[in-house]
């Protein structure tokens, strides 16, 4: 089970965010070091793992609140939008607090996403166990880490068992990718299709692409 830093009162709990979905990327799932935050809206950091002797750089952006229709309800749920390089390869992901993600472990789900107020688009994403619900894989992490550079806000919408849809806005100014060592090049639809068929031999290219708006 994840282990939580908690942040000042009033303010979101951040979570490791490597600890459930490098899992998805065949990697062991870390330690969660103690004062894993900062003040910033982005914090960093680095996690050793023994085993491989490498050493994986990390960058976590908790959500400012709840947008839309659901911040009436004023519910105790937060996100985390993480970001991790782990050697030529990112991911990204969101952890959630205080709810259920509503997302087959089988088939995955979609969240829908605006940068800075753009049209929304829509974005693959899974859960990394069938027991985990509360971390969410976001493919392709490459076009989420690039989008979360050059923008300065994002509006995320999650589904969730019993709540429904929920908003979530992110202040994503100040991202550095220099101190998660860097931003690797974005894959292509074919590029997602065929590592998917190696990984899992009874996949088959979906009707749904990684990006629709």
């Amino acid at each position: 089970m994840m282990e939580r830093v908690r942040t000042a009162a009033r303010t979101p709990l951040v979570r490791c965010p490597w600890r459930g979905w490098l899992a998805g990327l065949g990697l062991a799932l870390l330690a969660c070091p103690a004062g894993a935050q900062e003040r910033s809206a982005w914090s960093y950091g680095t996690q050793h793992d023994e085993m491989r002797q490498a050493d994986y750089q990390y960058a976590q952006n908790p959500s400012q609140g709840i947008v839309g229709p659901g911040a009436a309800k004023d519910m105790p749920i937060h996100a985390t939008l993480s970001v991790a390089r782990v050697g030529d390869t990112i991911g990204a992901g969101f952890i959630v607090d205080g709810g259920k993600l509503d997302c087959p472990m089988m088939t995955g789900c979609r969240i829908t996403v605006s940068f800075d107020k753009k049209p929304a688009v829509s974005m693959r994403a899974k859960r990394v166990t069938s027991s985990d619900f509360s971390t969410l894989a976001i493919g392709p992490a490459e076009h989420l880490a690039r989008e979360a550079l050059g923008s300065q806000s994002m509006i995320v919408e999650i589904a969730f068992q019993k709540h429904g849809l929920l908003q979530f806005q992110f202040n994503l100014s100040g991202f550095d990718p220099a101190r998660i060592g860097g931003i690797p090049p974005e894959k292509t639809q074919a590029d997602f299709e065929a590592r998917m068929e190696q990984k899992y031999p009874w996949w088959t290219p979906q009707t749904q692409p990684m990006i629709t708006p």
